[in-house]
């Protein structure tokens, strides 16, 4: 399946560079397929997620852009996966025990998904 990964640049702020080279570099990232898209304004995020139902889509940034990707792809089955980058990271914290970006991309190899109730 086709991965999209959004990044908030704005909740990534001195990290982008970091996050975009990390993303890159993992074997299950596929150039020639995949993507990274980058938000521009509130609620891209949540525009970006809906022109891919059909795709895993990888939020890279804050709560609130966790938030924007999940509504963006509600009712389509699309599965989004959290890549922590903001400030505090309230919700993967409560979820998750791999609640830093590096834990979570690492992890990413063999993923352990959940199904969480909206």
């Amino acid at each position: 399946m086709k991965k999209i990964f959004i990044i908030n640049p704005v909740s990534a702020k001195a990290k982008l560079d970091y996050a975009v080279e990390n993303i890159k570099k993992q074997h299950y990232f596929n150039e020639n397929e995949d993507e990274i898209l980058f938000s521009e304004y509130a609620g891209h995020v949540t525009e970006l997620a809906a022109t891919h139902p059909d795709c895993e889509i990888y939020s890279v940034g804050g709560d609130g852009t966790f938030l924007e990707a999940v509504n963006g792809v509600k009712d389509t089955g699309a599965p989004v996966c959290f890549l922590p980058m903001g400030s505090g990271n309230d919700f993967i914290r409560s979820v998750s025990t791999a609640n830093d970006f590096d834990s979570v991309i690492n992890g990413l190899e063999n993923p352990k998904k959940k199904v969480l109730d909206l």
